[in-house]
């Protein structure tokens, strides 16, 4: 492997890692729904202009009840959940749950491909339950009903990722990589779009939240999956999805420097259960599905 694929795996994963600081500062002031709605609104636009710049063609057109489900899958509900999580737990806890994404793709592939669960798969999967299960119920912080519930909605997340992961491989065989990370955003805000007169926000702008905002959509959405498709072009998926095991240490370190987070033992424990479990379902053992966090 080339030193430039390894330069750009370390970027990618400091930027993901980042968005769950980002989403932190930000989500208080739009809430958790108007702030997906301008991330993936911003990240679209920016991936549309940067595909018409390179006259690169989308197609979206020819299949947009596709992107909308892909939209939906893999960027509104994930993003949303994430969000509404992050107004009672802190980023280094939601970036090691969200590492759990390659575990339900796993089994999503077992259902929906029929790809076999062998009992080393199976065990790794337990493994990665066990390493949530450490981090929820042996983390200080996880005091409420709320923080309990949010911890479900990043697992639910993960959950949805792992859909959208075994539905990109299956339905969206043929679409160039831009055009699903463009489709895949611009589906997730006409999805959304509705929620704004359900909801009627009222969002308190600040210099800190636009900022974060900004970052979140043109850094960690449209600049980071415009590196993550290249990746799997030059150095293969099996490659680009080892980004899974580097987002959640980034995730606490940023938290740890910028909020200054308490690393706990359960939080360290977890995350190793949880990276071991990773690095075992992703082992060459046939066919598997695989998607990073983002």
């Amino acid at each position: 492997m080339a030193r430039n694929h390894f330069i750009t795996l370390f970027v990618l994963a400091a930027i993901w890692g980042g968005s769950f600081l980002l989403i932190r500062v930000a989500v208080p002031a739009l809430g958790p729904v108007p702030l997906v709605i301008v991330r993936v609104a911003l990240a679209g636009l920016t991936l549309g202009l940067y595909a018409w710049a390179t006259r690169h063609a989308l197609g979206l057109w020819q299949r947009p009840g596709a992107f909308l489900i892909l939209g939906f899958l893999n960027a509104a509900a994930p993003f949303a959940l994430i969000a509404a999580a992050q107004l009672h737990i802190g980023p280094s806890m939601v970036a090691v749950l969200n590492a759990s994404t390659p575990l339900f793709t796993a089994i999503v592939a077992a259902v929906w491909l029929r790809d076999p669960m062998t009992l080393t798969k199976l065990a790794a999967l337990l493994l990665g339950i066990a390493g949530v299960a450490v981090v929820v119920g042996g983390t200080p912080s996880i005091e409420t009903t709320a923080q309990l519930l949010a911890c479900g909605m990043v697992v639910l997340a993960s959950f949805f990722y792992g859909i959208g992961a075994v539905y990109t491989r299956t339905v969206m065989r043929g679409v160039t990589p831009l055009a699903m990370a463009a489709g895949q955003q611009l589906g997730a805000f006409v999805v959304l779009l509705p929620a704004v007169f359900v909801i009627a926000p009222q969002p308190t702008w600040s210099a800190p939240a636009l900022l974060a905002v900004v970052t979140l959509a043109l850094a960690c959405t449209a600049f980071a999956y415009i590196l993550y498709f290249r990746l799997i072009e030059t150095a293969g998926p099996t490659f680009a999805n080892t980004v899974t095991l580097l987002v959640p240490v980034f995730g606490i370190l940023w938290g740890s420097i910028f909020l200054g987070e308490s690393v706990s033992w359960a939080l360290v424990l977890g995350l190793a259960l949880v990276m071991s479990s990773v690095l075992a379902t992703s082992l060459p053992t046939g066919k598997r599905a695989r998607l990073a966090p983002k």
